[in-house]
């Protein structure tokens, strides 16, 4: 089975509408690459500007941050692992979704979905696993070496 894509590091900009908003989002976005981007081998995207393939999201954990330690200077990135080409995972969530309003689903079709949602999350194979904790490693290592500059 083939893994597709890599780590791809995302920078969030600040929650709050203070006045040195846009200034902490540039120094955010500008720490993230400095740490992560690896000279465009591993880009750092954003859901905020329009660069990542991922969907615009609201109501995140990290905005939390902003709210209990205004002052902290914050930098972080969701780390997306991928395992199928994205037609193939899209066709996994519909699957599950389906299952959860259709609970009189048979057992075996119930079984199928869950194997489906599964594969399209995990793939159980050692060279994928070490993949992930390579770079998990990679990334921990890249931000202690950026705090520390």
């Amino acid at each position: 089975r083939r893994v597709h894509g890599t780590s791809t590091p995302a920078w969030a900009p600040a929650a709050s509408a203070s006045a040195s908003a846009p200034a902490a989002t540039t120094r955010r976005r500008w720490r993230a690459r400095a740490w992560w981007d690896n000279g465009g081998k591993t880009p750092v995207t954003s859901i905020y500007d329009g660069s990542s393939s991922s969907a615009f999201l609201t109501g995140l954990m990290w905005n939390s941050i902003y709210e209990e330690g205004p002052d902290a200077e914050y930098t972080g990135i969701a780390m997306e692992y991928g395992t199928l080409p994205p037609f193939e995972m899209m066709q996994a969530l519909r699957a599950e979704h389906w299952l959860n309003v259709h609970p009189e689903a048979s057992a075996e079709l119930k079984a199928q979905i869950k194997q489906q949602m599964m594969d399209a999350f995990y793939v159980d194979t050692d060279e994928w696993k070490e993949q992930i904790i390579t770079q998990a490693r990679q990334s921990l290592f890249q931000a202690a070496d950026g705090l520390n500059s």
